[in-house]
Order: structure tokens, then sequence, then C-alpha cells
């Protein structure tokens, strides 16, 4: 943690594969002697993820000398979570 912020960053790219629902439209098999026919993307098939947080430590009355105002208005931090991701087009 560098000046009471903390940050991570991620992304993710990936592909699911299935023969699942929306590779038949309705999750039922067309064609029973071929079953690759129906192999599609997933309905969980999620393309680009990307994912963040952030900490940071507010700096006020942490430092203060009333160990009152030090304990209840000290130590307070905002935190965020952010999550973009994107489907593929079914």
């Amino acid at each position: 943690m560098r000046r009471g912020i903390s940050m991570q960053w991620s992304y993710t790219w990936s592909h699911s594969l299935d023969q699942g629902t929306y590779s038949t439209g309705g999750g039922q098999i067309v064609n029973s002697y071929d079953w690759r026919a129906d192999y599609g993307n997933s309905s969980d098939d999620v393309r680009h993820r990307f994912v963040g947080h952030y900490v940071w430590q507010l700096p006020f009355f942490g430092h203060a000398s009333n160990a009152f105002v030090r304990g209840a208005a000290g130590g307070w931090a905002l935190k965020r979570n952010r999550d973009y991701s994107r489907r593929a087009i079914r």
C-alpha cells in the first residue's frame, strides 16, 4: 500500500463451448445421431472480463491526540469494486 491507496486490476479472455442451451436454442438435442451439430457457444461464455478494486485508507483523525476521536473517527476506508464483462453475441 502506497500513501494509503491499494489497487488491483485484472483482465481475462475466455471462450466456453458446450452442447447446452444456446447451441440448440432450447437445450434439446436436435439430432441424436450427430451431437457435434449441437456444439456451440456455452450459455456461460464471457469473452472479455475486466475486474478492478481499490482501497483508500482515509488519513483523517488517524493520529488524533484524543483517544475517543481516534477510535470513533479514525481508521475509515473507501472501497470500490468494478466488474465489466461482455458476453458473446449469440
